[in-house]
């Protein structure tokens, strides 16, 4: 009897590199209308968006090839849900401490797994709070 490989099952990444052609093509009228026009470094435009939880705003960073600037983009600060929709990263993941559903739309949501450099899982809050500090 042969062996399966162990596999891990795929984890939702709500801290996903967003580029500008995903922003024009899947994401509300709103976040495009926070694009900026220049980019700034070459190849990462800013967007701003409001955070619909606690109703401030935000910014995040698009960029033009989401794998050659994946490293450069601080993608700890805000979180995109599955159905596109954008928020801070403390509201969201205090949210959904409570409930797995989309703020804006209520659809369904994967749970939120934090895991650090060596694939450790970690408490999401904890995790948040320790990038905070190295502000």
């Amino acid at each position: 009897m042969s062996s399966a490989p162990h596999l891990m099952p795929a984890v939702y990444d709500y801290h996903r590199v967003i580029s500008v052609r995903e922003l024009r093509r899947d994401f509300p009228k709103s976040a495009i209308d926070g694009l900026s026009n220049k980019p700034q470094p070459p190849g990462i435009y800013s967007c701003h968006y409001e955070c619909c939880i606690c109703l401030g705003y935000g910014k995040f960073e698009v960029v033009k090839q989401a794998i050659r600037h994946r490293a450069v983009v601080d993608r700890k600060k805000y979180m995109v849900t599955p159905c596109n929709h954008i928020f801070h990263a403390k509201c969201l993941s205090s949210w959904m401490m409570r409930k797995l559903k989309c703020p804006m739309c209520e659809k369904v949501l994967p749970e939120f797994v934090v895991t650090d450099a060596i694939g450790s899982m970690g408490n999401p809050i904890d995790v948040l709070q320790s990038s905070d500090s190295s502000e």
